[in-house]
């Protein structure tokens, strides 16, 4: 009777100890992954530490796969720091786009976590901070780009004395901004015509003149010559169109 009562003693002693121990285990598994949840829901100064993202995602979601016992599935292993540390931008565009893990999708509290302790430095130990994101500030527009300008045409001091006129002043002032355009290997020689040179000038001058007395050159936009242009050329016909002008002929004796 004696042995039947102690028995009974010795088995709600244990009992009781195990419930108690068991009751212990619980609330410190309870407390920790309530420091977890509020380390998801907290925006302030929040350490946050390798080995609670290992404990709380990387062990229960990635690591069955990415590790030696699991093949290193991708070529990556996620079983220490170092590991994850070397895949961290990988990792990061994974969970952000919730790519991964493929089948066990991560909720959003396990991609906060993850994703909050990578952009606060992923630190092993925590050192690093989460701290709030700045109020997004709204950018100052910029100018609106100025108007082309047309550059102005080169000034030329058109000399009094005609048979002082060269070709080149008759390019510069007439041929360049009125008819180079078309009438250029560049402007695709428009009526087979070149008048990039003085040569080939020569061998339409009959027709330039005609063309600029009759006003049926230039065409289009370029049809209004000034009248510096309009003098230039006639006046440069009339003193005998030389390419260097008759009054400073190069000697050739």
């Amino acid at each position: 009777m004696k042995l039947f009562k102690f028995n009974l003693f010795l088995t709600v002693v244990l009992v009781t100890s195990l419930v108690g121990c068991n009751y212990k285990v619980t609330k410190q598994q309870d407390a920790a992954d309530s420091n977890v949840d509020n380390l998801n829901n907290d925006n302030s100064n929040t350490p946050l530490s390798y080995s609670v993202v290992s404990d709380k995602v990387l062990s229960k979601n990635c690591v069955g796969c990415h590790s030696a016992t699991g093949g290193n599935k991708g070529h990556i292993n996620l079983e220490s720091y170092e590991n994850v540390k070397s895949n961290i931008a990988k990792i990061r565009d994974e969970v952000a786009n919730k790519t991964m893990p493929p089948r066990k999708k991560l909720n959003d509290s396990d991609i906060n976590l993850i994703l909050k302790w990578i952009d606060a430095g992923a630190t092993e130990d925590g050192s690093a901070v989460l701290t709030p994101d700045p109020a997004p500030t709204t950018p100052t527009p910029l100018p609106p780009p100025a108007p082309p300008t047309t550059p102005a045409p080169p000034v030329i001091q058109i000399p009094e004395d005609p048979k002082e006129i060269t070709f080149a002043m008759v390019k510069t002032v007439l041929l360049e901004p009125k008819c180079l355009k078309c009438h250029s290997e560049a402007g695709g020689n428009k009526g087979d015509v070149n008048l990039e040179t003085y040569q080939n000038m020569i061998l339409n001058i009959q027709d330039a003149w005609d063309d600029l007395t009759d006003g049926s050159m230039p065409r289009g936009s370029d049809k209004t010559l000034t009248n510096d242009q309009k003098n230039i050329f006639f006046r440069w016909y009339d003193a005998g169109h030389l390419e260097f002008g008759s009054a400073t002929q190069p000697d050739t004796k």
